[in-house]
């Protein structure tokens, strides 16, 4: 059993937004291998009330700017790191810019879980700016931890090629794909018997809402051609309302896996996106037929049904769906099976359970 301290600025919870859903079960997948985990992350209005379930938590106070604690650490503050750990996990990039001081009180290996490359996001963006200040603080994770994970084989090509630091890095380079529970999939698909196209997701998030608002524009109207397609849009985050009667805004589900299993065909729509979407290894376990963006398939796109940006290959890819459905639901459905093994969060946490449970992990670099 190893002694884990989790550093987030974000509260792990199985009901949260993707990044928080990651965090609780790779949380999960430690506790239930057996190791002792303490989750510290900042007080707010998130909900704790999942991951109490699994872990001791300590909320940390944030007086001033919005997730960003007090430069000078309170009792609680120092009491936790004054505590020793075998092992310090921190989840996100951001996360490490606000707790980078408190880990001078800690000996133990540091991974650090960036999720995503976000001065590679930022560049191809044209935002220079923004990608200079996340690479120095990339290059210092990687000089100053033992290791580094991110979520996709395409962001670790990033992060190993675009780092200024590589030719001294000391820390170990791994990818923690997002999974899935397939608990919570056990609904298998259905077709109702109208043809129906859903998307799913938080539209808040900026490349979704972008990708929302490409879909609606460039590839909805070329669908009016396909007799009684209609299509349902889950999710909070967006005020969008239609006058279209094909076209049905639904809000937050509370079971997703039902409110997809009735789909003809699953659309995940990401433009501009940056890492890789949980919903997309969500979409794959529906075993209904998925058409995606290249940003919001970086998985495993030879599984898809259609990976493409082109509106034009989205319509004839759903027309042919519509018209003769039975070859592209077999393909999903043993997409499926695949999928709930393979990306499970029991299968892809491995490389983390590895590292905890390794005796002589390397050691984290000492801040100067």
């Amino acid at each position: 059993m190893q002694r884990i301290l989790w550093l987030s600025n974000e509260t792990p919870d199985l009901r949260g937004q993707g990044g928080q859903r990651r965090q609780y079960f790779q949380i999960r997948e430690l506790v239930e291998t057996g190791h002792d985990v303490t989750v510290a992350t900042l007080d707010g209005p998130q909900s704790d009330e999942s991951v109490r379930r699994l872990a001791e938590v300590v909320r940390l106070t944030s007086p001033g700017r919005r997730y960003l604690p007090d430069r000078r650490p309170d009792g609680m503050t120092r009491a936790l790191f004054r505590r020793s750990f075998d092992r310090v996990v921190i989840a996100h990039t951001e996360s490490w810019r606000t707790w980078r001081r408190e880990l001078l009180r800690q000996d133990a290996p540091v991974l650090v879980d960036m999720h995503n490359v976000l001065s590679s996001w930022h560049g191809r963006q044209s935002r220079g700016r923004e990608a200079h200040g996340w690479a120095k603080v990339e290059d210092e994770i990687m000089r100053r931890s033992a290791a580094v994970a991110v979520c996709s084989a395409r962001e670790l090509d990033e992060l190993a090629s675009g780092s200024r630091a590589q030719h001294e890095r000391r820390a170990a380079l791994v990818v923690l794909p997002h999974g899935v529970d397939p608990r919570e999939w056990i609904a298998g698909p259905a077709p109702s018997a109208q043809p129906t196209i859903k998307l799913f997701g938080n539209w808040g998030w900026g490349p979704n809402r972008a990708g929302l608002e490409w879909f609606l524009r460039e590839v909805w109207p070329r669908l009016s051609a396909i007799p009684g397609l209609r299509c349902d849009v889950a999710g909070a985050g967006t005020q969008a309302t239609s006058v279209d009667p094909r076209l049905s805004f639904v809000g937050r589900v509370e079971d997703l896996s039902r409110f997809l299993s009735d789909a003809w065909v699953v659309g995940v729509p990401v433009r501009e996106g940056v890492g890789a979407p949980v919903k997309y290894a969500e979409a794959l376990v529906t075993g209904v037929p998925v058409v995606a963006t290249g940003d919001g398939a970086p998985l495993r796109s030879d599984l898809a049904t259609l990976v493409s940006d082109d509106p034009a290959e989205w319509t004839r890819c759903i027309a042919e769906v519509v018209a003769r459905p039975e070859p592209a639901r077999a393909a999903a459905a043993a997409v499926r099976r695949s999928a709930l093994v393979d990306l499970s969060w029991h299968g892809v946490s491995r490389p983390l359970i590895d590292w905890v449970a390794d005796p002589c992990p390397q050691p984290s670099g000492r801040f100067s």
